[in-house]
């Protein structure tokens, strides 16, 4: 078997070629206290593993010691480097940055790219079942993707080629499981989150050389957190700005936060109207093939929030984003809230119900009972669990928080970032960090529950003096929440879900009205009664652009 290294230069990853040795790789990371970003991330990468004292025999046959050296780098950051004994391809903890691969008449293809591998190879037979999981999710699960024979790496995975023998396999190196879980109290878990924050921000400082900040405010905890720690290390070059429809409640809030913060804040209106002439471009066609993977929905609010910025000139190339994501997760915010009702069962049967209602009801009418003993399989199979193991509830968070972590937010959610790089601008994730994530996974669920210990944290030591104020509530628009007390009511007579008749009739109407790509309300009531969100319908235009 041969092998082929597929740079699609849309990616903007580095390359690097020095005799016998090449290097693509992007992002940033940590090694022996070091930042390496760039070309000098690639040399550094050649340096590791082509070191004499390096040896590459012994690695390839003990996984575990691959494992180790590659868990000696930190940070955010994908890389692939052909040696003359092997060929590596890494992503990191969370596949900030995805690769793909496939094998295709006794060679194998490894790329940044999973449309520019389906061209060179001319693949485009459609997996179904993948399909399914996509309409349900607006994800693909597990390696695989909506096309047979293409793979993704996971988050903390890799994959190694040996040249001797032209084979390859992939091994984790990493997964978000607790070692064991910490029996600290409080005040101790207080000061050492404490510590880990500032580790993390004053590293992440480091890499910023004093470029403008661009922060994406809203009224939540997680980007007031990010505000709130750059102030603290005196992080003067910054912006925050918030986005939405006009008149979203979220908007107000964070305008709130800012003006208590002193810092310079923007109001990003964009209305359906505006919305849907962004999202009928060829822009947006164009950043779709660029962000799905064809194994996930992209994300549409920061795309449209930069198209606007762009288009008014106010931001310099040189600008960082730095959002809050994924906070809410690796804080407890995503435990099942059932966990706590002594009255329900908790065992593997609990975690499948929770995932599959959180996770595939983006149409209720896909969730027949054949789709659901296929999801419910898929999930078993990628926690390597039985349908019928009895699990404590520190084992069910453990599971829930691994699918999760796994599936949801490196698949979907960190994928967000693809929007930032579309427009040419790097990006930054604190709140992924190395040392967020070892901390977090080996809190108890009791502690983490509600996020009852960050909470605490912010209450005791207050960074950046901005969560003591009292903000308000999260507001209700008067007119949508008087709507919907009709509508209930008409519900309750008729004999229909109060929820899904919302859905049906005010959604398209609501917070979130500008990522609904209908241009009528009349087309938009042909299905609406069975989505969930803008999600359920944006999934569908990713399946329409698989090949025939």
């Amino acid at each position: 078997m041969d092998i082929k290294i597929i740079n699609d230069k849309k990616y903007s990853w580095h390359y690097k070629e020095t005799g016998n040795v090449k290097v693509i790789a992007t992002g940033s990371f940590w090694y022996n206290g070091k930042n390496y970003r760039d070309k000098k991330a690639c040399n550094k990468l050649a340096d590791i593993f082509s070191d004499n004292t390096f040896d590459v025999f012994s690695l390839m046959a003990s996984e575990a010691g691959l494992k180790a050296e590659i868990l000696k780098l930190t940070g955010h950051f994908s890389f692939i480097i052909d040696l003359p004994g092997f060929v590596l391809a890494v992503v990191d903890k969370i596949r900030s940055y995805p690769v793909f691969y496939a094998t295709h008449d006794e060679t194998l293809f490894i790329s940044n790219s999973a449309r520019k591998l389906i061209s060179e190879l001319d693949l485009h037979e459609k997996d179904n079942l993948s399909e399914l999981e996509f309409k349900m999710a607006g994800y693909v699960t597990g390696r695989e993707t909506l096309l047979r024979d293409l793979y993704q790496l996971q988050a903390g995975e890799s994959l190694l080629w040996v040249k001797e023998s032209s084979s390859f396999k992939t091994a984790r190196y990493y997964t978000y499981l607790p070692g064991s879980i910490t029996d600290k109290n409080e005040d101790d878990l207080i000061n050492e989150l404490r510590e880990v924050t500032v580790r993390t921000f004053t590293e992440m400082v480091e890499t910023l050389d004093g470029r403008p900040v661009w922060i994406p405010l809203s009224g939540g905890l997680d980007s007031r957190f990010i505000l709130a720690m750059l102030m603290e290390l005196k992080y003067d070059n910054i912006t925050t700005f918030s986005y939405g429809n006009v008149g979203h409640p979220e908007v107000k809030r964070a305008e709130k936060i800012a003006k208590m913060a002193g810092v310079k804040w923007h109001k990003i209106n964009f209305s359906p109207k505006k919305a849907r002439n962004m999202f009928y471009s060829r822009e947006r066609e164009e950043y779709f093939q660029f962000a799905d993977g064809l194994c996930t929905t992209p994300v549409l609010s920061d795309f449209y929030a930069l198209w606007i910025m762009r288009e008014k000139k106010m931001i310099t190339d040189d600008a960082v984003f730095i959002n809050g994501q994924s906070g809410d997760f690796t804080s407890g915010g995503h435990i099942p809230k059932g966990l706590s009702n002594s009255t329900i069962k908790h065992d593997v049967q609990f975690i499948m119900n929770e995932i599959i209602g959180k996770h595939y009801s983006l149409w209720a009418d896909l969730k027949s009972d054949e789709n659901i003993r296929f999801v419910k399989d898929k999930i078993l199979e990628l926690l390597n669990l039985e349908a019928d193991n009895g699990l404590a509830r520190e084992d069910i968070v453990k599971y829930f928080e691994l699918w999760e972590w796994q599936e949801r937010q490196c698949k979907f959610v960190v994928n967000g970032q693809r929007s930032y790089e579309w427009f040419g601008y790097e990006w930054r994730l604190p709140l992924w960090s190395d040392h967020y994530m070892s901390f977090w996974v080996n809190i108890s669920w009791e502690k983490k529950f509600n996020q009852k210990l960050f909470r605490s944290y912010l209450n005791k030591m207050d960074p950046g003096n901005i969560f003591h104020t009292d903000i308000g509530p999260h507001p209700v628009k008067k007119i949508f929440a008087l709507l919907c007390k009709i509508l209930f009511i008409y519900s309750d007579i008729v004999g229909k879900d109060r929820e899904m008749m919302k859905r049906k009739y005010l959604h398209y109407f609501g917070d979130y009205a500008p990522f609904y790509n209908q241009k009528t309300y009349s087309e938009y009531l042909k299905d609406s009664y069975w989505h969930r969100n803008p999600v359920s319908y944006l999934s569908r235009e990713v399946l329409m652009t698989l090949p025939d």
